[in-house]
């Protein structure tokens, strides 16, 4: 048996707080991380760094902010700039303090090719069946863009919602996990990094945990594409389009089959190290990387907000040691909550670089407002001016929990999340606003300064319209379809 515990650091991809029942939701939404919480925690409030996949990765991996890592978009030097920050990604230090140290990844943006395989002896890659059914339609000649290949890509889309057949790669992800059970070596501990996309949009689970009826499945994948491309969410959560009141129920019904899904699949894993006899010698971590909306305020999915829904996420833990968490918890903590429970004395986050106590996160404009192609999309999306600031302001927020700044721009609101849980009714941060509230302001005021860009390197400037040339699409094919199924495209 090796002297330190193992450590296996789970991320739900897109699973909101509230969704799993540590944070409130009824019971039988998450039983296996309920149960998980009962034998270790959960986090009082935990905080992504970040609105999306890539920098909250960056952060919950590095220790860092996405800015202050020079990552909070992804450039053509990625995985040059993962590699320079390798002293200070965790299964690169765990590595170097003897463990073994694997990852296996359903979501194409932590993926070898952005870099994210820096600092493990094993990364793998998967993608699931069937989850291309219907979207990816051969075409024979002249058949590109017909009448004759729409209709057929339809019909199959819709028979595969039909059946619920679908498996977003946490089938294959768990026959890697059994096949690393096979191999553990007892004298060295482990380090395994798992991320899920069961509960990422479509929202469409395998049929057991389906919480739609099958016509709703089929109504459900079409909503994905009315929905779900990457310039349409642009437009929903710019406020230039709304989005039909049935799609959202139908969202917010089916959102939680896939929560059950990855919780059954953390349930799996725990019955599997407990069968290997590992269980009690291995600290557990479930989080997400970022949480997600559902027709709050008009907005869906994951895109231009800091608002609580996407910046609030799980921290649920078990295992010999526990993580000290404190009441707020940053997913930039991770690795130092991780390297002093299983005892590391040397590792480089001694000290954040922010406030206890307090959570930070960044969002950076996907889209320059100098960008060449800017008045293109502007066009195709029919934005106003509103819309076009949104889209284009970078935004800084500082929370508590119950207390929050956000920085747009030169703007400064303020949000009592208790009285506007929705976020509906910010406040402008006058002096009237700041005598309120006093130090505790201040403080996140600070925290946020701290934050804001310009605080830290800024990215090479190839990165800043990197996030545009995803919208237009990337050369290869079988990425390119992948982050279109995920809403990136």
């Amino acid at each position: 048996m090796s002297e330190r515990p193992n450590v296996v650091l789970v991320v739900l991809d897109t699973a909101r707080a509230d969704a799993l029942e540590p944070y409130g939701a009824a019971v039988g939404s998450s039983p296996a991380i309920a149960d998980l919480a009962r034998r270790g925690a959960a986090a009082k409030a935990a905080f992504s760094t970040a609105n999306w996949t890539f920098p909250s990765h960056v952060s919950m991996l590095t220790g860092s902010l996405p800015r202050d890592a020079g990552l909070y978009r992804v450039g053509d030097d990625v995985v040059e700039r993962m590699s320079a920050l390798a002293p200070q990604l965790l299964p690169a230090v765990l590595s170097k303090a003897g463990y073994v140290t694997r990852a296996v990844s359903a979501n194409p943006w932590i993926h070898p090719s952005r870099g994210f395989d820096t600092g493990f002896d094993e990364f793998v890659p998967v993608q699931g069946t069937h989850r291309h059914s219907g979207f990816n339609a051969g075409a024979g000649p002249g058949e590109e863009g017909s009448w004759w290949r729409r209709s057929r890509v339809a019909v199959s889309r819709g028979v595969t919602a039909l059946r619920a057949e679908a498996d977003h790669g946490a089938a294959e992800a768990g026959d890697v996990v059994r096949r690393w059970l096979t191999t553990v070596d007892r004298t060295r501990p482990f380090f395994w990094f798992v991320n899920l996309l069961e509960c990422h949009s479509p929202y469409a689970p395998p049929r057991r945990f389906a919480r739609l009826g099958p016509w709703d499945r089929v109504r459900a994948a079409f909503d994905h594409e009315h929905v779900n491309g990457l310039l349409t969410l642009w437009a929903i959560n710019s406020g230039a389009r709304e989005v039909d009141a049935g799609r959202i129920d139908r969202m917010r019904r089916a959102y939680p089959g896939g929560v059950l899904a990855a919780d059954a699949w953390v349930g799996d894993l725990l019955e599997q190290l407990d069968g290997a006899g590992l269980l009690e010698e291995t600290i557990v971590v479930v989080t997400s990387d970022h949480g997600e909306n559902l027709g709050e305020a008009g907005r869906v999915a994951h895109s231009l907000w800091l608002d609580d829904r996407l910046v609030r996420v799980p921290l649920v833990t078990a295992g010999p040691v526990g993580l000290e968490t404190g009441d707020v918890t940053s997913l930039a903590d991770v690795p130092r909550l991780v390297a002093d429970a299983i005892g590391l004395a040397e590792h480089p986050w001694q000290q954040p670089a922010y406030p206890s106590g307090v959570g930070l996160a960044q969002f950076d404009p996907p889209v320059p407002r100098t960008d060449p192609r800017f008045d293109e999309l502007r066009q195709r999306l029919e934005l106003d001016d509103y819309a076009v600031w949104r889209l284009t302001t970078p935004s800084t927020c500082a929370t508590d929990g119950t207390l929050k700044v956000v920085v747009e721009g030169d703007e400064e609101w303020v949000y009592d999340l208790v009285a506007d849980p929705d976020e509906v009714a910010p406040v402008h941060l006058d002096g009237k606003t700041a005598l309120r509230h006093g130090q505790r302001l201040e403080t996140l005021r600070a925290a946020a300064r701290c934050a804001m860009p310009g605080a830290a390197q800024s990215p090479a400037a190839s990165d800043a319209d990197s996030q545009v040339a995803v919208a237009f699409g990337p050369a290869d094919d079988d990425m390119a379809e992948r982050m279109r199924l995920l809403g990136y495209l």
